[in-house]
């Protein structure tokens, strides 16, 4: 936790502090905290009202952050399993020990196989610049295998850049702007709860909302319509819309001349990728997925936005890739509160 203390008048006994910091989950929203401190131990938390974007709400796995931080069933040291797999058998051991035995195993297997063989994976964790990026001076220095990154954000990243030639996107802050936000793949209210009130004031002035989920979630319920295909079938939804969006001439033929690579291929692509085709895929209703698609390719501004829950799936990468070729197809990038959001 990034913190600034206020220890006015402290004194050695009943040294009551403010700390005001930043969450440091792997999450968009960035919220800021006030923790009250006792005697230098953490009894209280809550969100800060100041803070420009989570306005002093935090979320469920925050609110019980001096629980878990105190909690006895913490691991505070190395352990190695004892047992077999999945026995959840593991004794404590010192750092000196875990440290001897890690540089022993990457000694062998190197000597054995070769630095490629070892494969480095890690997430963001807690966000620190040590943790995510300190690491990789090791393995760069003993030449083992590459990885683009991680489950969370890096396949996301991976994906839109295909299509888009970089991983950035739309501000999501930018929604405020537009009439149409589809949610793909997102349990926006409770997993981004911080934008959803950037939601509900396009909402109030005028935009539709559409989710778009496997799952029935409370972001769902909150919407204008929901769309629930059979899980895996994202993209067959999406083929379907820009084979509606092609077949109708909804394209955005000045925008796609002018900034996009490849339409004939694509054109090609999603000829077969009928509506009926796409139903029966994703058990939806032919005219669901048609009146989707035209009211994504006519309403301006159109954004879409989506999230990490998609990644963590085979060929996750490709549902982004995918998904980025809808605004491109229509334009929506002309527009202020359109295109696409992903992540931050």
């Amino acid at each position: 936790m990034a913190s600034t203390l206020d220890s006015t008048d402290a004194t050695d006994r009943d040294v009551t502090t403010i700390a005001y910091g930043t969450c440091h989950h792997d999450c968009p929203d960035s919220c800021g905290w006030i923790a009250t401190v006792e005697n230098g131990v953490a009894v209280k938390l809550r969100g800060d009202p100041d803070h420009p974007f989570s306005k002093g709400e935090l979320c469920p796995k925050v609110n019980h952050f001096i629980d878990r931080t105190y909690s006895d069933k913490r691991v505070t040291t190395p352990l190695r399993r004892v047992g077999p797999k999945g026995s959840s058998e593991f004794e404590a051991i010192s750092w000196e020990t875990a440290l001897e035995e890690i540089s022993a195993q990457l000694h062998i297997v190197i000597g054995a196989h070769g630095a490629e063989a070892v494969l480095p994976f890690s997430g963001a964790g807690n966000q620190s610049v040590l943790a995510m990026w300190f690491p990789y001076r090791l393995w760069n220095a003993l030449g083992v295998t590459r990885l683009q990154g991680a489950l969370c954000g890096a396949v996301a990243g991976a994906g839109v850049a295909m299509t888009n030639g970089t991983k950035l996107a739309l501000d999501p802050e930018e929604l405020a702007h537009s009439k149409l936000i589809i949610i793909w793949g997102s349990n926006t209210r409770l997993t981004n709860r911080h934008l959803w009130p950037t939601i509900e004031a396009a909402r109030g002035k005028g935009a539709r909302i559409i989710v778009i989920d496997p799952i029935r979630t409370i972001t769902a319920d909150e919407a204008d319509q929901f769309i629930q295909p059979l899980p895996g079938t994202d993209v067959a939804l999406m083929l379907a819309m820009m084979h509606v969006i092609i077949r109708d001439g909804l394209q955005d033929h000045e925008w796609v001349a002018a900034h996009t690579l490849g339409f004939e291929d694509l054109e090609e692509h999603v000829r077969e990728w009928t509506p009926q085709r796409a139903a029966e895929i994703c058990g939806l209703a032919e005219d669901e997925i048609v009146a989707l698609a035209r009211e994504y390719a006519t309403t301006r501004p159109a954004a879409i936005r989506t999230l990490i829950g998609a990644e963590h799936r085979e060929h996750g990468g490709m549902f982004f890739r995918t998904l980025a070729c809808l605004p491109a197809l229509v334009g929506a990038w002309r527009d202020r509160g359109g295109g696409l959001a992903r992540s931050v």
